[in-house]
């Protein structure tokens, strides 16, 4: 079970690294897992997913930097 659970969190982390998700990982408990359910072969895993949700809308404020046109002309002068 480690292994799987390992597994499965090695793979949360990629997709959080990449920025495709908030936070994923799996957990396993033991107190939900009783020893005639695991040698049935049936196991629970608790999986903690947090997606990020879309955007309604995106607003974006222009602002014209002087500061930013100044230093460029500064630049191509020298």
């Amino acid at each position: 079970m480690d292994d799987i659970i390992n597994s499965f969190n090695i793979w949360g982390n990629s997709l959080m690294a990449s920025g495709m998700c908030a936070g994923l990982y799996a957990e396993y408990r033991k107190d939900e897992n009783t020893i005639s359910d695991i040698l049935a072969g049936h196991m629970k895993v608790r999986i903690h997913f947090a997606p990020y949700t879309p955007a309604e809308y995106i607003q974006a404020i222009e602002e014209f930097d002087v500061t930013a046109f100044e230093n460029a002309m500064v630049a191509k002068e020298e």
